[in-house]
C-alpha cells in the first residue's frame, strides 16, 4: 500500500489518503478529483479544460466559441471646439454631438461581427 501525503502532491486534502495497488482510492474523500472531475476507480475523468492526475490544473489553451465584451476607451476629439454645453448631457449640443459620433462609429464598425454600438458617458475638456 502506498501512502500519499500532502507534501507529495501539494494537496492538503489528500493527507493520509492511500491508493490500493489496483488503483482503488480510499481515504476520507472517495473522490480525489478536483474541479468537478470524477473518479472511475482507476483515474480521474476531468471535465473539459482541466488536466492533471487529479484534474488540478487548467489546460494551457481553452477553446471558446464566442466572447461578449464591453470595451471602455477615452478619446480625444481634435476636430471640434469644446464648449461647456457639450459637458451638459441635457443640452441639445451634447445630444447632437452624441448622435453624430454614434452614427460615425456605426458606419466604421458595423461590419465587425458582434459590434453592438457605442455608448459614451461624458464629454469633457
Amino acid at each position: 500500500m502506498c501512502v500519499i501525503t500532502s507534501d507529495a502532491l501539494r494537496n492538503d486534502w489528500l493527507a493520509g489518503a492511500s491508493l490500493l495497488p489496483a488503483g482503488k482510492f480510499k481515504g476520507p474523500d472517495k473522490n480525489p478529483c478536483h474541479n468537478g472531475g470524477t473518479w472511475d476507480g482507476d483515474e480521474c475523468d476531468c471535465l473539459d479544460n482541466y488536466e492533471g492526475e487529479f484534474c488540478e490544473f487548467v489546460e494551457d489553451t481553452i477553446e471558446i466559441d464566442e466572447v461578449e465584451a464591453i470595451v471602455e476607451v477615452t478619446l480625444k476629439i481634435v476636430n471640434k471646439v469644446f464648449s461647456e454645453e457639450l459637458s451638459d448631457d441635457q443640452s441639445p449640443e451634447y445630444h447632437n454631438f452624441s448622435q453624430n459620433f454614434k452614427e460615425q462609429m456605426d458606419t466604421i464598425y458595423n461590419k465587425i461581427r458582434g459590434y453592438k454600438g457605442v455608448k459614451h458617458r461624458k464629454i469633457e475638456k
